[in-house]
């Protein structure tokens, strides 16, 4: 027989998953509006890497191997998307959808 305590604790670890597959699905749809952005704006040349969770945690050469590139090559960019803004594309460099940092 199931006691409440097991139950309790397949309660929590179902939610633990949940949790985890609704991250995957949002990160999912922001890849895909930044590769869609890349798409129409014609930047053949760009490329998207995923990174474990502990990427910033691994030395500058796990890094640059898991990139392809050498150390000096590394930088730290990421493209926010500015949901409050009403603009949808980037004329205005003041109120812009999206900012890379």
């Amino acid at each position: 027989m199931t006691t409440i305590d097991e139950v309790a604790a397949r309660v929590a670890s179902a939610k633990t998953r949940l949790v985890a597959l609704e991250r995957a699905v949002d990160e999912r749809e922001s890849v895909e509006c930044v590769k869609e952005h890349l798409r129409r704006e014609k930047l053949p040349s760009a490329f998207l890497k995923a990174a474990p969770a502990d990427y910033y945690a691994w030395t500058l050469a796990q890094r640059a191997s898991l990139l392809g590139c050498q150390i000096p090559h590394l930088c730290k960019s990421i493209i926010v998307e500015n949901v409050a803004c009403a603009n949808s594309s980037i004329e205005d460099p003041l109120n812009s959808r999206h900012v890379l940092q």
